[in-house]
């Protein structure tokens, strides 16, 4: 498996089998529901978020459109951690 810090434009990540993934405007906040927890993004990260939510698999570069490569790294990254997304390995 790779390290989050090996995770780059091509490496195919998708939603964990039964994750739960909610997206809610809170104020000029973007609200990601995980299930058991919340997570407050700033609302730019919103057309991204889309995007995750309505695939179930994909690069991380099919977020070019909407993320610079620094902030799309971010987002994936800290949604692996958060157990929403998962490498794809095979």
């Amino acid at each position: 498996l790779l390290t989050l810090d090996q995770i780059h434009d091509g490496t195919v990540v998708r939603r964990r089998r039964g994750s739960v993934l909610r997206l809610d405007r809170e104020g000029g906040a973007l609200v990601v529901q995980l299930g058991d927890r919340r997570l407050r993004m700033p609302s730019r990260l919103e057309p991204a978020m889309g995007v995750i939510a309505g695939r179930q698999e994909f690069d991380v570069g099919a977020l070019a459109a909407e993320l610079d490569e620094r902030s799309r790294l971010v987002l994936v990254r800290r949604l692996v951690r958060e157990g929403l997304l998962e490498v794809a390995v095979g």
